[in-house]
């Protein structure tokens, strides 16, 4: 098919859609296989591949209507068309060839990166972006996060930003002499340990008054510093468009997941939550104002039953939660993808595709990738004699 084609309009037989990711993202695999199950075309671009593997061109023309869009595709393989809509689903950076001298790395890396970026964040105005990288970046901000979440109506946690001591440490003094710490990322916050042979996790973590951590180790790094909140259970809320599915995590019935239920996510106890209309019309109209079209979204529901928002992750996982729960997500998300609007209300079908139904097929594309795409960097570099490992945390 041309890679020059036309864009297609949403809706109809002509649906095209385009999932921007990486080899490693399982949730990519799944997603395709589901849509291809619905009679869509969908095609995974790896960014990875890019420029040793595949190639791409953009001409602006004086006339808008004669610009073309060459995408990524693999070399002597036909091109993707314009996507109807793309999943812009964690796309990693370019992999510069290893044999490329070591004083051009830096500028290959530099002018593949923001051609890729001037390519993909532009494309024509008809392109449905889920979600558009440029608000998902800036949606990305914490700090933006909680002024927007409390502007829309949510209740936030008194927070401080900060990496001045005489601050961090007010604030813990002001909060009872507890609180906890959080990182601004989640990627690199975890290490291989040869030591011990095991993966360590920085996740959110309690932090009292007398053991804070001297004034130089403080300074180093800036943080994200609450209140330790009392927690009657936690709370997971899915967003496509103006469909909100929930999970209730039973964080508080084991120790070690009691202050950050990721850290003891495999052993939990999950159901399913229904979102109450108030509570998913505060969560659409933070999208709105976010600028996003689907977004998944974490609170802590305290013993006196009041929701405090804590983050909203954009291209947070979740088709996890339907293995765990049940919810039928798979199935709305590729309704949602097929027809992505901020209005987008999906009706349960009486036998919804699953997980189970598109696994296999689904396993065999991802292991087939493997051969023929470049992988991202390892979250964690370890030792030659250590088994190869990454971690996918569920954010």
């Amino acid at each position: 098919m041309d890679a020059e084609s036309t864009i297609r309009k949403n809706g109809g037989d002509n649906q095209y859609i385009l999932v921007a990711t990486n080899p490693t993202d399982s949730d990519s695999f799944l997603v395709q296989e589901a849509l291809h199950r619905k009679g869509v075309r969908a095609d995974l671009i790896h960014f990875t591949d890019f420029p040793s593997r595949s190639t791409a061109s953009l001409h602006l023309d004086s006339h808008a209507g004669e610009d073309r869009w060459s995408l990524t595709g693999q070399r002597d393989l036909s091109r993707p068309p314009l996507p109807s809509a793309i999943w812009w689903r964690r796309p990693e950076s370019p992999v510069i060839p290893s044999d490329v001298h070591p004083e051009d790395k830096k500028f290959v890396l530099q002018e593949t990166v923001k051609f890729l970026r001037g390519l993909w964040h532009g494309l024509p105005t008809e392109t449905v972006y889920v979600n558009s990288p440029t608000h998902a970046i800036e949606a990305d901000r914490k700090p933006y996060q909680l002024q927007t979440a409390r502007q829309v109506g949510f209740t936030i946690p008194p927070t401080l930003f900060s990496n001045d001591p005489a601050e961090i440490r007010a604030a813990v003094r002001k909060w009872g002499g507890r609180a906890i710490y959080k990182s601004f990322g989640s990627v690199n916050n975890f290490w291989w340990d040869p030591d011990k042979q095991k993966i360590l996790a920085l996740f959110t973590t309690i932090v009292e008054e007398d053991s804070l951590a001297d004034n130089d180790t403080l300074s180093l790094t800036p943080g994200i510093y609450q209140p330790l909140l009392s927690k009657a259970f936690e709370l997971r809320v899915t967003v496509f468009g103006s469909t909100a599915f929930g999970i209730k995590i039973l964080s508080q019935e084991q120790k070690q997941s009691q202050t950050d239920w990721r850290n003891g996510q495999r052993t939990l106890q999950y159901e399913p939550f229904e979102v109450s209309p108030d509570l998913r019309q505060l969560c659409v109209k933070m999208l709105r104002r976010l600028g996003l079209l689907m977004g998944c979204f974490d609170f802590v529901v305290t013993p006196q039953g009041d929701v405090v928002f804590l983050e909203i992750n954009e291209s947070g996982q979740f088709l996890w939660v339907e293995g765990v729960s049940g919810v039928p997500l798979l199935d709305a998300f590729s309704d949602f993808l097929i027809r992505p609007r901020a209005g987008f209300r999906w009706k349960a079908s009486p036998e919804p595709l699953r997980i189970q139904h598109v696994q296999a097929a689904a396993s065999e594309k991802m292991a087939q990738a493997a051969e023929v795409h470049l992988f991202p960097e390892p979250l964690i570099h370890i030792d030659a004699a250590s088994p190869s490992m990454t971690v996918p945390p569920h954010e």
